[in-house]
């Protein structure tokens, strides 16, 4: 059995939680407690889980899916809250990284003291490149290969003055190998739906895809994209869809128009049980 809740999202559920532009999940699987991603600011971290009771404290592993500060500014406090908890960071997480706009760069790489802090504790993390079991049947995909979609917003770059496109190759997803199927965790899936199934096919063959929770990335995506993944979804065996994050209002309205009541918006709060 699997328990999931959702500490860290763009939207509430319920009086007295906090919403935040970022994500951060919590799973408690047989002995594992695992953090997912951290929000962009960790006291928000702290004050929903103390509203939804969950402990960090006991959390033994945190997991970062990229380097943007939306899932891992508050990377810090949770190194404090969960002083025992094994860290678990995609490679090349750690570069800078900006978004350009009209109005100018903004940073939105970890925020330095996220950065420095990791720096300085080097021995209280490992650097994750290829897929790894944090338990038994809990894995971590190491980064999802592939092009990033060209309909994704090419604003985001490795550099603040360099042409140089961050198309976010680190990011990495969770994987719960249930009895029945896999449960996937993405925390913004800015590789493409497409190409994470592609990764999970490969790890795991054959093994349908029972729920898929977290950061979509569909915000601009074009009605034939969301469509075929939705094809691909139910033939996968999906029966369990919650879009979180940046998975964007008119995906999900097309999402829902599939899955009806299997797929609702995560929202902090969230209790999923698997």
């Amino acid at each position: 059995m699997a328990n999931l809740t959702i500490l860290v999202d763009n939207y509430v559920r319920a009086k007295g939680l906090l919403a935040q532009h970022g994500f951060a999940l919590w799973c408690e699987a047989g002995s594992n407690r695992i953090l997912f991603d951290t929000g962009a600011e960790g006291d928000v971290l702290r004050s929903n889980a103390e509203h939804l009771g969950v402990d960090l404290s006991t959390a033994t592993d945190i997991v970062l899916s990229h380097g943007h500060w939306d899932h891992g500014g508050g990377l810090d406090v949770a190194m404090d809250l969960c002083s025992s908890a094994r860290i678990w960071i995609p490679s090349g997480a750690l570069l800078p990284r900006w978004h350009r706009s009209k109005s100018g760069n903004r940073d939105i790489a970890l925020p330095q003291v996220v950065r420095s802090r990791l720096i300085v504790e080097r021995k209280r993390w490992q650097e994750v490149s290829e897929p790894v079991e944090l338990g038994s049947g809990i894995w971590i995909t190491g980064p999802v290969p592939g092009a990033r979609p060209d309909w994704t917003h090419r604003d985001l770059w490795r550099n603040e003055l360099l042409d140089i496109p961050d198309d976010v190759p680190e990011e990495q997803a969770m994987v719960l190998d249930m009895p029945d199927g896999m449960v996937v965790v993405a925390g913004c899936a800015h590789y493409g739906i497409d190409n994470l199934l592609d990764r999970l096919g490969s790890l795991f063959p054959g093994r349908p895809l029972v729920s898929l929770v977290g950061g979509m990335h569909l915000e601009s995506a074009p009605t034939q994209v969301v469509d075929r993944m939705v094809e691909r979804l139910v033939a996968m065996g999906s029966r369990c869809l919650v879009p979180c994050h940046c998975s964007g209002w008119a995906a999900q309205a097309r999402l829902h128009g599939k899955f009806g009541a299997h797929c609702e918006p995560g929202m902090v709060g969230k209790r999923l049980q698997f």
